[in-house]
């Protein structure tokens, strides 16, 4: 099983606390609690990861058709934003990738403009988190299959392997992001660099997410949560009488069998809310966790927090933004947040919690 785009992993957040908060009665018996799971549409695994959607809805019939889409517009974006496998009729970030220095290739308008966003993203928070920077990432993709075999198999700590840092400052040769050149009027996209590839993951799942959540509110489902591996998206609240809002719990990235105490962000609207943390896609050697967040001043994992969670009205915006945050140091952090006015939340390695106040106005 392919391990890739940012997880954000399934266990960072308490899918829905929501589920037990809001079972309780309702001065509107015409609307009905749905919820729903799947891993995989029409037998592809979907963005590897878990999706679980829930809503209050008036008939099954509502319920279906609304989760029936849902499922449909998840399967057509993970196929556009894969970057590692092809699919018939399909051009999609692995084409943009297998034709780096040979020719530009034609896209839908969905991967220009989650482009586009990266590098507005990109320029705005001092470069980061850089989607160009595929070369680098691969690397320690293949050293994570190494020494995550996975299907339960284990390897012994002497038999994992490390890559040099003179490699992975050759990769990082190729990661300009400028070099990545999109003709709109052609809709297409062109890696000048040959050894250039795009690796997505900071960006795409939440990207789609918030794509899912705008067609589904288009379409007339008239609230809604989903979890995409723990990326948190609101079409929209329930606003019933005893219950207007939806609550979302964090898991304890230092022990990720129980939530932090006391933080339950309320969505009262269409917000989201997305973590990056070191404790998923991890391995240890000599005591050292390697994390898959990647830092572009060192090309190894980041090494300052265990979690970071944003909240923002954007999925895509609140994807990237929560690994560009895990990146910063603390003080730069704080400062990036409130120029950007946007809600962070900081978990140390020793499990110390710090929110900025936009976070704690957030809190129910």
């Amino acid at each position: 099983m392919r391990k890739w785009f940012k997880a954000g992993a399934p266990l960072l957040m308490a899918l829905f606390i929501a589920m037990g908060i809001l079972a309780g009665c309702s001065n509107k018996p015409e609307y009905k609690q749905y919820k729903n799971t799947f891993i995989t549409v029409d037998g592809v695994e979907v963005f590897n990861t878990v999706f679980t959607v829930m809503a209050w809805e008036k008939s099954d019939k509502d319920w279906n058709e609304h989760y029936e889409k849902v499922q449909e517009l998840v399967l057509k974006y993970h196929k556009l934003f894969d970057y590692y496998d092809e699919y018939e009729g399909v051009n999609n970030i692995m084409t943009i990738n297998k034709q780096a220095g040979i020719k530009p290739v034609k896209v839908e308008q969905e991967i220009i403009d989650m482009i586009k966003q990266a590098k507005e993203l990109y320029d705005a928070t001092g470069q980061e988190t850089n989607i160009a920077m595929g070369s680098v990432t691969e690397i320690w993709h293949k050293v994570r299959e190494h020494n995550m075999p996975g299907d339960g198999d284990e390897i012994e700590e002497a038999d994992m392997i490390l890559p040099t840092q003179e490699e992975l400052d050759a990769a990082g040769q190729h990661t300009d992001f400028d070099r990545v050149i999109i003709n709109e009027e052609e809709s297409t996209v062109y890696l000048e660099d040959p050894e250039m590839k795009l690796d997505v993951g900071a960006i795409a799942k939440g990207y789609a997410a918030q794509l899912v959540a705008d067609q589904l509110t288009e379409a007339g489902m008239p609230n809604g949560l989903m979890s995409a591996g723990g990326n948190i998206v609101s079409f929209g609240p329930p606003d019933l009488p005893e219950k207007k809002t939806w609550g979302v719990a964090i898991t304890d990235p230092i022990d990720s069998n129980k939530y932090l105490d006391d933080v339950v962000f309320e969505l009262k609207g269409r917000e989201t809310v997305v973590s990056s943390g070191d404790y998923e896609r991890f391995f240890t050697i000599g005591g050292k966790r390697y994390h898959h967040l990647i830092d572009p001043k060192t090309w190894q994992p980041g090494d300052y927090f265990a979690q970071v969670t944003v909240v923002t009205d954007d999925s895509g915006q609140a994807d990237f933004l929560s690994t560009t945050f895990f990146l910063l140091p603390y003080e730069e952090g704080v400062k990036l947040a409130e120029e950007m006015d946007i809600a962070v939340a900081w978990v140390f390695k020793d499990g110390t919690l710090k929110m900025n106040e936009k976070a704690k106005s957030m809190l129910k």
